[in-house]
């Protein structure tokens, strides 16, 4: 069982990583990705959160980061077929 979890969280990460720009941008801001989690299960003890896109939103603001809008996934889709 926990091996399983463990294996999700590795994909979960994985996936993040190739598809959500802005949790790339934080995860480089941040030091380390144990720091980036605690700062997700600390954030809705103090504040009321709806959805994943808020809680980035939210993080990019307090780090002060700049996000551009420009979609990491589709660059990275398109590399790995053209690659393919």
């Amino acid at each position: 069982m926990l091996l399983t979890f463990n294996i999700l969280a590795f994909l979960f990460y994985a996936v993040l990583e190739m598809i959500d720009e802005r949790y790339h941008i934080i995860r480089k801001e941040l030091p380390t990705r144990k720091t980036f989690f605690d700062d997700i299960r600390a954030l809705p003890r103090y504040r009321c959160v709806d959805s994943w896109d808020h809680v980035l939103g939210f993080m990019m603001e307090g780090l002060e980061l700049e996000y551009t809008g420009y979609k990491l996934a589709h660059s990275r889709i398109s590399w790995m077929r053209s690659a393919g």
